[in-house]
């Protein structure tokens, strides 16, 4: 995290560029008085709410929230997709390169000494290779002048981590300055989700998942970030047993792309509490889908104005004096997080395994009486 010497000096600066008060009494009144008001609006128009009511002091959905698709529709998916024509993948990357020109980011390491004068097919084939999960030795035997080594060769010195998020980045950039892309979107909402795959039995990040691959089967999960304009700015491969949320904040933060969303929406599994504050302070509108939603307790600053029939919603008020004592230490988390000076999923394992009565460390408070003295702080 920032340390308290460069904390200090860029204080100022950080709580400005997130836009938040350097006075938690002033942030907590306006939180305060949304509650108070969005509570008061969704309470005056449950008369003519179509998808919730009020059911016995709990909230009841009268539909599901997903969108209908209608036969119709169906049928027209069917009509575009017989009218699409075939294509070879290699022509896919040839058109994309002469448009936004990504394989001038596959830059060398230093003391490559090319390996015969098809360099830039080779790179292509080495692509398709690792992409379509073929393997550098049976794409070796598929394409004609090229042998497994020229494409080891490519592959060790042309393609890593950092050649191909600077390709991709290329990629989103042109697709989003599209015409046809600002159909979809204005850019200012994206999404995340993971999708699992089986993966070998040494997998070191494989884990067991039953309810997709069974209880002897491993997989991971290559979790990837979307914009509203049809863009996956952000993939990461991780394993399947931790909480999808973990890795959010990491493909949101961690681009280097133009994209900035102002909203992200997740699934439940993309969704903790943690979370959603890190958004706040961020200033991401975090809007899951959550599939329990009538289950959900709400919380609510001690002055929140709210009406009487919304009480069952809210499990109790939210610790304003732990959040007015923590204030700066958590600015100072975000603005860490902004800054990239540290992994946001390592952050917010941290956040979601630490106890109620843990602290960030650069405070200091009298501790309360019968709080266990042994009990740790959570390090900056």
């Amino acid at each position: 995290m920032l340390d308290e010497r460069l904390w200090a000096s860029s204080r100022a600066a950080c709580y400005a560029d997130l836009g938040l008060s350097d006075q938690p009494a002033e942030h907590l009144a306006q939180l305060a008085r949304e509650i108070g008001s969005t509570a008061t609006a969704f309470a005056d128009g449950l008369a003519t709410n179509s998808f919730a009511c009020i059911d016995q002091g709990q909230l009841s959905l009268r539909r599901p929230d997903a969108l209908a698709v209608s036969p119709e529709l169906r049928s027209l998916r069917r009509l575009i997709e017989s009218r699409m024509p075939r294509i070879r993948l290699e022509d896919v990357l040839l058109d994309v390169d002469r448009r936004c020109g990504f394989s001038r980011a596959f830059r060398p390491l230093s003391g490559y000494e090319p390996r015969g004068t098809e360099t830039y097919r080779t790179l292509l084939a080495t692509l398709i290779a690792h992409g379509t999960n073929l393997g550098l030795t049976a794409m070796g035997s598929s394409v004609e002048t090229l042998t497994a080594a020229d494409l080891q060769h490519a592959s060790r010195w042309l393609v890593r981590d950092a050649t191909l998020k600077a390709a991709n980045a290329q990629i989103i950039e042109h697709q989003h300055r599209l015409p046809f892309a600002a159909v979809w979107g204005d850019g200012r909402l994206s999404s995340s989700d993971g999708q699992r795959f089986a993966a070998p039995p040494g997998t070191l990040i494989g884990a067991y998942h039953p309810r997709h691959f069974g209880y002897y089967d491993r997989a991971v999960s290559v979790y990837s970030h979307l914009s509203d304009r049809l863009g996956v700015y952000g993939t990461l491969v991780i394993s399947c047993a931790p909480r999808e949320a973990t890795y959010v904040l990491t493909g949101i933060l961690d681009n280097d792309t133009s994209i900035d969303p102002e909203m992200h929406t997740t699934d439940t599994h993309g969704f903790t509490e943690a979370l959603w504050g890190l958004c706040h302070l961020l200033g991401i509108d975090f809007m899951p889908r959550l599939k329990d939603l009538a289950d959900q307790r709400l919380w609510r600053i001690n002055n929140s104005q709210t009406p009487d029939s919304l009480a069952g919603l809210f499990a109790g008020n939210a610790d304003a004096v732990a959040i007015t004592e923590q204030w700066d230490q958590l600015v100072r988390i975000a603005a860490s997080l902004k800054a990239r000076t540290a992994p946001a999923h390592v952050v917010l394992q941290r956040l979601t395994s630490s106890g109620p009565s843990d602290r960030v460390e650069g405070t200091h408070r009298p501790r309360p009486a019968g709080e266990d003295p042994q009990r740790p702080a959570l390090p900056a």
